[in-house]
């Protein structure tokens, strides 16, 4: 496995989801048994909590005739179940991120690209940065639970219990909660909520990192380019730009790694983020609407993230044939001449990080997603 170093990249992502039992380094046969028994019950907590508590509730406010909205409902346990998948997919594929970190941070043959440590550094701090808005965030939907008074004020009006200041909704068999069990459960869903938001979005943030950090493979590819017809010797000028070829297949070669990572680890995001949007949406005209928009500008933020890198890679990719064009090719011999042509047509093909089921993550796809939403949110401020 790619080991953790404070020195390399990935190391603020990584460590966070450590921190969560996602991502494991090399431990005991015992300790890793232990450590996958708690993250199995955490998740299968998390499940039941967000998933089916939340269903439930919808169930019975509907059966109930309660008259609340259950939007919050929706876009809790749809968006919680995005969430659960993206960190069971990357548990199951960790193995393959962690050897596309190992090829990604391997300079042995290439060398190291110039400005791959300052891209580094500020990957390392975003990542900080996203982690710490998560638990903030989450922290903030606690507080507002539990301030926030249409629950109450439904509870009045329907003259029925209705369990209130929790960071979920949530129905029980029984009518007469305590204070102390309503703190509970709200320190129960804010402990699961954290274990599966932080390192949920810290996984939506690492095509970003991962892609930031292919592209200085790839700008470093242009320098060499450029330079591939500088000098007079046809023996050099051939040594180059096979050089250069190699280096072109090995960075295709990480590509294709990430593309299936991704589209395996988060590419469901493209299914579900429209009708969460959705959701997330009328409950802002509903119910925490504070708590709401932290929600949906995390969810925003990790769709974007993930279309801006696919945006990002395709562009970069493209634009290799430009720097080769814009070179002294001419100056070559025939057979240099030939290859140029092939490099050429190969660079014409983008490089591009599929969604799931269908699509590729970019800026179209962004824009579609968000207008989705908008009908949604039409939709459901019509029938409810």
């Amino acid at each position: 496995m790619y080991t953790i170093k404070k020195s390399q990249p990935f190391y603020s992502s990584l460590r966070t989801l450590r921190f969560f039992l996602v991502y494991r380094e090399f431990v005991q046969k015992s300790t890793f048994m232990l450590l996958s028994f708690f993250s199995s019950f955490m998740s299968f907590s998390a499940f039941l909590v967000f998933v089916c508590g939340c269903i439930l509730h919808a169930v019975m406010s509907i059966r109930e005739n309660i008259g609340g909205d259950i939007s919050e409902d929706l876009s809790v346990s749809i968006g919680g179940l995005a969430m659960m998948v993206n960190v069971a997919m990357f548990k199951y594929h960790q193995d393959k991120w962690s050897n596309f970190f190992k090829d990604v941070t391997n300079f042995e043959k290439f060398g190291k690209p110039t400005d791959f440590d300052a891209t580094k550094d500020r990957a390392n701090l975003l990542s900080t940065l996203y982690m710490i808005y998560c638990i903030t965030g989450t922290i903030v939907y606690s507080c507002v639970g539990v301030i926030e008074s249409s629950c109450d004020e439904l509870s009045e009006e329907t003259k029925q219990k209705v369990i209130c200041g929790t960071l979920a909704p949530i129905w029980l068999p029984f009518e007469d909660v305590s204070l102390t069990v309503r703190n509970t459960i709200l320190l129960v869903q804010y402990v699961l909520a954290n274990y599966i938001i932080t390192p949920s979005a810290v996984i939506c943030f690492l095509p970003f990192e991962t892609t930031e950090l292919l592209i200085c493979h790839i700008n470093f590819l242009k320098d060499k380019l450029l330079k591939v017809f500088g000098n007079e010797d046809g023996m050099i000028r051939n040594d180059k730009l096979r050089f250069c070829v190699a280096y072109h297949t090995h960075i295709l070669g990480m590509a294709d790694q990430l593309k299936y990572v991704v589209k395996f680890s988060v590419g469901h995001m493209s299914l579900v983020c429209a009708l969460v949007f959705g959701c997330i949406g009328n409950q802002i005209f509903r119910a925490k609407p504070v708590g709401a928009v932290i929600f949906l500008l995390g969810y925003m933020v990790s769709l974007f993230l993930l279309c801006y890198a696919g945006q990002r890679i395709m562009n970069e990719s493209l634009s290799i044939v430009d720097v080769i064009y814009n070179s002294k090719w001419y100056k070559g011999n025939t057979q240099i001449k030939k290859n140029v042509r092939f490099m050429m047509a190969r660079c014409q093909i983008p490089v591009t990080l599929d969604a799931w089921p269908f699509g590729i993550f970019s800026f179209p796809l962004f824009m579609m997603i968000v207008k989705t939403s908008y009908s949604y949110l039409t939709l459901l401020r019509q029938s409810t």
